[in-house]
């Protein structure tokens, strides 16, 4: 009832689809300028009664550079028209920087079913802001499990 009564006020109790099984906040804290140093805040609940290993990457969301020289065309050959090519999803391949590689322990009462209490707990990292400004993506995922993933936009702006 009182989520109702919040519902309507613009509030909202939950962080909604960012969450996941495991997963449940990310947040950068910082000033979001080049070189500046950052931190990352990653909450959790783990569920398990075995080490789980997170990884949290700061990933480049900027299209990559043409390696073709469009001017060399032979005469006589069509040009073909240009197609928009949206930025890339962010994989392992646009990584700029890893920043956390860590186990987290087990779940002294976890099992492998859903009915063990998860056990909360939090990881904290200091890392440098890239040096180019843009938009960056810091990915925080079980490598076990690559669906199990939080993600959170990050613009560094010109200083």
């Amino acid at each position: 009832m009182l989520g109702l009564a919040f519902t309507g006020c613009g509030v909202s109790l939950s962080e909604g689809s960012s969450e996941t099984e495991f997963f449940k906040r990310l947040a950068i804290v910082g000033p979001l300028i080049p070189g500046a140093e950052l931190r990352l805040e990653l909450d959790y609940e783990q569920p398990y009664n075995a080490d789980v290993e997170v990884q949290c990457d700061l990933l480049s969301t900027a299209k990559a550079t043409p390696t073709t020289d469009p001017t060399e065309n032979p005469a006589g050959t069509p040009t073909p028209t240009p197609v928009h090519v949206p930025a890339p999803v962010p994989t392992p391949g646009n990584r700029a920087l890893v920043i956390l590689v860590e186990a987290v322990g087990p779940n002294p009462e976890g099992t492998t079913s859903d009915e063990s209490t998860p056990m909360p707990g939090s990881l904290d990292r200091r890392f440098p802001a890239p040096d180019q400004p843009g938009r960056y993506v810091v990915r925080c995922y079980t490598p076990a499990d690559g669906d199990n993933q939080i993600f959170k936009t990050i613009r560094i702006q010109e200083s």
